[in-house]
């Protein structure tokens, strides 16, 4: 009986090892199990943190251009020293090399922070000839008022590139030729007088998507064809005079 209990014991030590040896590899395993588990969170979390940045950069990235009073849309290139040279060029080519700039243009600053000329009057100044499409590099211009004078020809295409432009009178000039289809660009233009010239052609129906308009005269012309129900879309428009042209159709409602 005492050789048989001696014979057990040793098995049950070895028994009691092989157990304590199985535990303690499952601990190991639980903790590499852990270690591993937190090196992920810690990688998902960091990836998380970079997608984030990711996001915002992203939404600085596709986030619009602003000028300083918020309104959207590109600043104009341009300055002070650059438009007085540009408007004394105008003025020789417009036979008034003796009007003072400052007598006739306002300056103002722009989205740049630079003092442009913001509002150019020569409103019954004599001026004769073509306009001069060097006007176009006036980018910061805001009010051009030329009316009553006997400019001729073509009102220049190149205008078009004024995109801070909201008030355009050349009224009552000799101006002649169609209306340019690239006008329908100025979006920010708020009032269009265009009365008393040699005008012709139909009315662009691109005219449509100038919604700014409040005021758009077109009277005392030669435009013909029908009236672009387009204009309908002009829902700011309060002031639409066409009478003393060759147009046809009824006036769309806005």
């Amino acid at each position: 009986m005492f050789l048989r209990i001696v014979y057990i014991l040793p098995i049950l030590l070895i028994a009691t090892t092989a157990c304590n040896v199985s535990i303690s590899q499952q601990n190991d395993e639980s903790t590499n199990d852990t270690s591993i588990t937190e090196a992920d969170a810690t990688t998902d979390t960091s990836a998380t943190e970079a997608d984030t940045t990711d996001a915002h950069t992203t939404e600085a990235d596709r986030a619009p251009d602003t000028n300083d009073s918020g309104e959207t849309g590109a600043n104009p290139d341009c300055s002070e020293e650059r438009d007085r040279a540009t408007l004394e060029r105008v003025l020789n080519i417009l036979g008034q090399p003796d009007v003072t700039i400052d007598d006739v243009a306002t300056f103002g600053g722009v989205g740049s922070g630079e003092q442009c000329i913001v509002e150019l009057v020569l409103s019954a100044d004599r001026l004769s000839g073509p306009m001069p499409s060097e006007l176009a590099q006036l980018t910061g211009l805001r009010n051009l008022d030329f009316s009553r004078n006997d400019l001729t020809g073509p009102i220049p295409p190149k205008l078009a590139t004024l995109t801070q432009l909201e008030t355009l009178d050349l009224s009552l000039n000799d101006l002649t030729g169609p209306l340019p289809v690239e006008l329908a660009t100025l979006t920010s233009l708020q009032s269009m007088v265009l009365s008393g010239n040699e005008l012709d052609g139909p009315i662009p129906s691109e005219f449509g998507t100038l919604t700014s308009l409040q005021t758009l005269m077109l009277d005392g012309n030669q435009f013909d064809g029908p009236i672009p129900p387009e204009l309908g879309n002009l829902t700011n428009l309060g002031v639409l005079f066409l009478h003393q042209n060759q147009l046809s159709g009824e006036l769309p409602s806005t």
